[in-house]
């Protein structure tokens, strides 16, 4: 301590209660005795400008009216890296683990963490000792965070990279159990300390990554990696597989009533059966979301809701809705002056995720959602702009994206009198579609009962098989779809069409 100039004395302080609490007398006045005291003076190019005094119960006060500047200030000699902690103790312990260049403010970490643009972070006077020694500090190369590792120690080191400039801030990390510098050099000694500063990493920046240690072991046991949930369908697990996990997007298209919405519900509802998947579901077209509901349902039991002997027992149907509780959230409004923006449906579908396990979101159909073009964009900038921004929406918050889009109206083929497969560059708003999708299907109905699911897109393998298709069978009663067990190994002819 005697390279600071640190020192012991006795100093009148409040007297507290064993719980910490001030004690006072009869008439309600701060009881004051003294208290052994450790005083850390404040020196600024050379001079004591102020002290802080620390009791033997961590009661704190400065001198008032004291410049504010940085606890060891003057150790900043050079302009290779400093170190900023949290408190002197950490200070010193960084000093004895062999570090010169570490300084601490005189007031600690807040207790929240401020927006950027609020007046009273702007009027922090706890963050005028960097002001003071701003002109150091702006020749520093490297900045080596290592704050508290609690919350208010996150504000803090958030707040240093903030204001002195993110891309040269490396955050310190301390060993599992130590709180600080201070507590790392008492368990672990000089050499803790000095592997968690050597071991540092970048803070995070806007748009780069850095390939921080043990990131892609990470990546790969946390199941982070690309990877697809088979519904149980033989025929169609084979072509297509729903992506899981956050940002990836899948489209699905198809002549209307060819059975867009029948795959979806029979897919997703038969992959949930056999996995954590949690569904926010948005349907416009379906009017209402108890008609979704108990279409989901008849999936679900393989059963039609009614049929000729009457309704299906209500036992079952409770049980059916049940399980739709759990598994899928609805989004719908009878208000007439709510417009199903997209805008809106990202707002509702967070609120949905924050009260239930929610990992995916569904928009069917694209063209039943109010789309608010701006000035002078067109379909085609706006549907890029939004599938950019719905995958990202979606990597920020751990879902994928499935839209169901209709194509534009399509010729058929005048010597087979069919229509063609549509695929991505297909639907209204350009090539948007084909290249944002991760995932790329197309329903095609040849004859009546048999949709055939046609795969025009999959960025990974384990997403489906590009230009491959399965044949299904609708059961026309329940509306869930089966495989054929005779699925046709011949290429869809959208292979053709894009040689």
């Amino acid at each position: 301590m005697a390279a600071f100039g640190v020192y012991g004395t006795t100093r009148n302080w409040p007297q507290l209660d064993e719980a910490g609490k001030p004690l006072k007398d009869g008439e309600g006045k701060l009881l004051w005795g003294p208290a052994p005291t450790i005083v850390f003076p404040y020196q600024w190019q050379g001079e004591v400008v102020n002290r802080k005094f620390r009791s033997d119960r961590k009661q704190f006060q400065q001198d008032r009216d004291a410049l504010r500047t940085l606890f060891n200030a003057d150790a900043i000699k050079t302009a290779d890296e400093v170190i900023l902690v949290e408190g002197e103790m950490d200070v010193l312990a960084c000093w004895e683990a062999g570090f010169r260049q570490v300084v601490s403010l005189p007031d600690g970490a807040p207790s929240k963490l401020l927006d950027e643009g609020d007046l009273k972070r702007l009027d922090d006077q706890r963050y005028d000792a960097l002001e003071t020694c701003a002109e150091k500090l702006a020749a520093v190369q490297r900045i080596l965070i290592g704050t508290d590792m609690d919350m208010p120690g996150g504000y803090l080191a958030e707040e240093f990279a903030r204001r002195l400039g993110r891309v040269r801030c490396w955050r310190v990390t301390w060993p599992d159990g130590c709180k600080d510098a201070n507590d790392t050099l008492l368990k672990h000694g000089p050499e803790g300390v000095q592997a968690a500063v050597a071991a540092a990493c970048p803070m995070p920046l806007e748009g780069i990554f850095d390939m921080r240690d043990g990131c892609l072991h990470e990546f790969l046991h946390n199941g982070r990696e690309p990877s697809g949930l088979t519904a149980g369908i033989g025929d169609l697990d084979e072509i297509a597989r729903l992506p899981a996990g956050g940002g990836w997007l899948t489209i699905v298209t198809g002549i209307p009533s060819h059975g867009k919405s029948s795959l979806l519900r029979t897919w997703l509802i038969c992959t949930a059966l056999r996995s954590d998947l949690g569904i926010v579901w948005c349907s416009p077209e379906d009017n209402r979301p108890e008609v979704l509901a108990l279409r989901i349902c008849s999936v679900l039991l393989n059963h039609p809701m009614k049929a000729a002997g009457g309704y299906v027992p209500e036992a079952l149907l409770a049980k059916a809705q049940d399980w739709v509780r759990r598994k899928v959230t609805f989004l719908w409004s009878d208000n007439p002056d709510t417009e199903m923006t997209l805008e809106w449906v990202l707002a509702r579908a967070e609120e949905a995720k924050r009260r239930f396990p929610r990992n995916l979101l569904v928009l069917d159909p694209w063209n039943e959602f109010e789309h608010q073009f701006t000035r002078h964009e067109s379909e085609t900038q706006y549907t890029g702009k939004w599938l950019r921004k719905l995958k990202a929406w979606g990597r920020a918050e751990g879902m994928g994206i499935l839209i169901a889009a209709h194509p534009t109206k399509l010729q058929k083929d005048p010597k087979k009198g069919v229509y063609p497969v549509a695929d991505g560059y297909d639907i209204n708003g350009g090539a948007n579609w084909f290249n944002k999708a991760d995932l790329g299907l197309t329903v095609y109905r040849r004859d009546e009962g048999y949709p055939e699911v046609h795969c025009w897109k999959a960025r990974y393998d384990a997403f489906g098989k590009r230009y491959e298709f399965a044949r299904l069978k609708l059961d026309p009663r329940s509306g869930r779809l089966a495989s054929t067990s005779s699925r046709d190994a011949a290429h869809s002819n959208m292979e053709d069409r894009h040689a």
